[in-house]
């Protein structure tokens, strides 16, 4: 699993101190290394998703959102063993870009879960629902036969 720096320091003692220095800027700088380079993130889209973020002093809360990173790990058996025993129709919908879960990801997925179903989406990263929104909806309505 690939880590950023900034996820680093976000899980360490110091990600506290990291958000003070958080700002918009900083924001884009790290969504432009995890959206396709063929879709990068829309000025308005950076702007939005700062404000949601900063909203409140929501900033100081991401040291203790990131630590889904050392959640997977405590509960890895948890979540993966239901996904290699699935007992209703599941589909993974992947930026195959996506620098944190793309395809490297997809592929082990597809040797974990039998019959795995997975649409690897091109010139798309982190936020195919972003970046590709049409692929993904027509994903989407594929897996579930509507159209």
């Amino acid at each position: 699993m690939l880590h950023f720096f900034v996820q680093k320091l976000l899980l360490s003692p110091l990600g506290f101190i990291l958000t003070k220095f958080m700002s918009e800027n900083s924001m884009k700088r790290n969504l432009v290394k995890i959206f396709s380079k063929a879709n990068p993130p829309s000025d308005e889209f950076i702007h939005e998703t700062w404000k949601l973020t900063s909203e409140n002093n929501g900033i100081l809360k991401l040291p203790r959102l990131i630590q889904y990173i050392n959640e997977r790990r405590v509960y890895r058996e948890r979540w993966v063993k239901p996904m290699m025993n699935v007992v209703v129709p599941l589909r993974l919908i992947n930026g195959i870009e996506d620098p944190i879960s793309g395809k490297h990801m997809a592929d082990r997925f597809a040797e974990l879960v039998p019959h795995a179903d997975i649409v690897l989406l091109q010139n798309c990263g982190h936020y195919p629902h972003v970046e590709t929104p049409e692929e993904v909806l027509k994903a989407f309505l594929d897996f579930h036969k509507l159209k």
